[in-house]
């Protein structure tokens, strides 16, 4: 999985965190895959000739404390390009592949957060912390990709309402 470092920032909340590629919904994006396509190319540089398809939507999650509802997209890349990495310097620091392996060794590390330092599960992958929503997600997905019978075309909830956004 692709993931990103952000970029150390002041005043930003996840300033340093690692993340995966996304952001808000600009005017000019018609929908919300638009935004995804667009995200991707400019924190990350992946074009959507680069992938095997339109991403989907995954899931909807609510990003705690913030109370941002956020969408969450999946899609395949058709083959890893050269020079994937960050384009925008000012959001992301760096990016690496993640791979889902790394997420079966789970150690609890102190992080700062909006409320001070506390102790949090974590994921440790070549000096990258990954944790939060961010840990979240991607375990959500594992399971959802080791389930046999997923309930992709099925979906839930608020993910069902976005699912017409996505389009």
């Amino acid at each position: 999985m692709l993931a990103e470092q952000r970029a150390e920032r002041p005043g930003d909340p996840w300033s340093g965190h690692v993340g995966l590629p996304g952001g808000h919904k600009m005017p000019e994006d018609h929908s919300l895959t638009e935004t995804v396509l667009r995200e991707l190319h400019e924190e990350v540089g992946i074009r959507p000739s680069f992938l095997d398809g339109p991403p989907r939507i995954f899931d909807v999650r609510r990003a705690r404390p913030s109370g941002l509802r956020v969408a969450v997209f999946v899609g395949r890349v058709a083959a890893v390009p050269q020079g994937t990495g960050s384009v925008d310097p000012e959001e992301v620091a760096t990016t690496f592949w993640l791979p889902l392996q790394a997420l079966e060794q789970t150690e609890s590390r102190p992080r700062p957060t909006m409320f001070g330092e506390i102790q949090v599960d974590s994921v440790v992958f070549e000096g990258h912390v990954v944790w939060g929503f961010t840990l979240r997600v991607l375990r959500e997905f594992v399971t959802w990709l080791t389930t046999p019978d997923p309930w992709w075309s099925e979906p839930r909830g608020e993910l069902r309402r976005w699912r017409s956004q996505a389009l």
